[in-house]
């Protein structure tokens, strides 16, 4: 028994949702007959954009577990797609937001500085090394 989920939501959509279950394919091409059992938890979610709208909807995350039934070998089961659904009782809430300029100007400044920070420890550790090498030089010629 093989299957194809094309499509599987709950609600509206909003950016960033990812549903695991959409183009999900499973193919069998053993001779045995197959028990395919998936566990979604549904949560509620209310997603809040930038401009104030609200969009209330849900997403979910969900567990598979196959199972072959060879009936030659005397196994008991019944073939075919299985979905049981719990719902959560807990509301997840996404709001978006938008950083401000400054903010990006301070997290660039701050990677200059860490680069010239760097840059420095880098020429005085060069710096010291070539001395100290120097002064070996300089001590077995003499």
């Amino acid at each position: 028994m093989s299957h194809v989920i094309r499509r599987l939501s709950f609600g509206h959509e909003y950016p960033g949702l990812v549903n695991p279950l959409d183009g999900h394919t499973e193919i069998s091409d053993k001779p045995a007959s197959a028990m395919y059992q998936y566990f979604v938890k549904v949560v509620p979610t209310r997603y809040k954009k930038a401009n104030g709208q609200t969009i209330s909807t849900n997403q979910y995350s969900v567990t598979t577990h196959t199972r072959f039934i060879n009936t030659a070998f005397g196994e008991q089961g019944l073939p075919g797609i299985f979905v049981m659904f719990d719902l959560s009782p807990i509301l997840v809430s996404l709001t978006e937001s938008r950083r401000s300029f400054m903010h990006f100007l301070t997290s660039v400044c701050a990677i200059i500085g860490g680069i010239f920070t760097v840059a420095g420890m880098i020429d005085s550790i060069i710096h010291h090394s070539l001395r100290t090498w120097r002064k070996n030089q300089l001590g077995k010629q003499g």
